[in-house]
């Protein structure tokens, strides 16, 4: 998927992101069941957190992250 993009929204205590939908030719030509959103918490790529996604049905391009 294409980087995540931080949005105007992003407050102190909740963090707007979002990205673009992967369509073809990058799926594969195949549908998209689900995208993962890990974030490293301010670890420089050492340690990385599963927000969502992943073993779940998450089609969703936005997410807001709050403590």
């Amino acid at each position: 998927m294409s980087p995540a993009i931080r949005d105007e929204r992003t407050t102190p205590s909740a963090i707007y992101i979002s990205w673009l939908p992967i369509a073809e030719p990058t799926n594969g030509n195949s549908d998209v069941t689900s995208y993962s959103v890990e974030f490293d918490a301010g670890s420089f790529g050492q340690e990385w957190f599963v927000l969502t996604g992943y073993l779940t049905d998450f089609t969703q391009t936005s997410l807001v992250v709050t403590e």
